[in-house]
């Protein structure tokens, strides 16, 4: 899912985190964010992807993503 998020993001010309992308992208950071958070090792995991997402992501930064996208990749 990263990594489709990531693609999508360099090859849209608006990006994965504009308003009218077709991705459900704050579903798909929750379902990153709350998934299995009891096992210390696929947290990591989870929470490195998020990362992953966050700083490689190309218009994350953009004036256009909205605010809320911002604050969960934080």
């Amino acid at each position: 899912m990263t990594g489709s998020i990531i693609l999508n993001d360099i090859i849209s010309p608006l990006g994965s985190f504009h308003k009218k992308t077709p991705i459900r992208i704050k579903e798909c950071i929750m379902q990153l964010k709350n998934y299995n958070q009891e096992d210390p090792l696929i947290c990591e995991t989870t929470k490195s992807l998020l990362d992953t997402l966050r700083f490689t992501s190309k218009h994350i930064q953009d004036p256009e993503t909205p605010g809320y996208i911002k604050a969960l990749l934080i």
